[in-house]
């Protein structure tokens, strides 16, 4: 699968190292030129240091080819641009990390719809709700949420 990260911070970088491990076609975009050189020197991917949101940047990492793009910097608006953007040019499927507060607006907008992204998350809600599962319910093998949080299957 071809696959393109953007931000290499905790969250880009243990994507790609796991992704890489598994024999996906990797390409991180870093902005951070020193954080890039980092990276670059322990997965075996393709890392660019260069703008994620920029089109020529898109372009010079193959989006018209990629399978999965995944926006994961800590800019909810970088993310959001660079993950529409890719869409736009051709990623089969892209996703965005907000913080919790942009999701909670999605109640009133759809951001995901709004801006042609397959799916929006927050990684902060998603380690809430795992805790909240099992504060709530420790003897459950498994809950799930649907509905956008309004629905709870255990």
């Amino acid at each position: 699968m071809n696959i393109i990260i953007v931000g290499a911070g905790e969250i880009g970088t243990h994507f790609a190292q796991n992704l890489a491990a598994d024999n996906h076609s990797i390409v991180v975009i870093e902005s951070d030129e020193e954080v890039a050189q980092h990276l670059n020197d322990q997965i075996d991917a393709r890392v660019v240091s260069a703008d994620g949101t920029s089109i020529s940047s898109l372009i010079d990492a193959g989006v018209a080819e990629c399978d999965l793009f995944l926006s994961l910097t800590s800019d909810n608006n970088n993310n959001i641009v660079s993950a529409s953007v890719a869409k736009k040019l051709g990623a089969k499927k892209s996703i965005a990390r907000v913080h919790a507060g942009v999701q909670r607006d999605s109640l009133f907008l759809d951001f995901g719809e709004h801006f042609g992204i397959d799916y929006i998350f927050s990684s902060e809600r998603l380690a809430a709700v795992e805790l909240a599962k099992h504060v709530r319910n420790p003897e459950s093998a498994m809950v799930e949420e649907i509905a956008r949080g309004y629905v709870e299957i255990q």
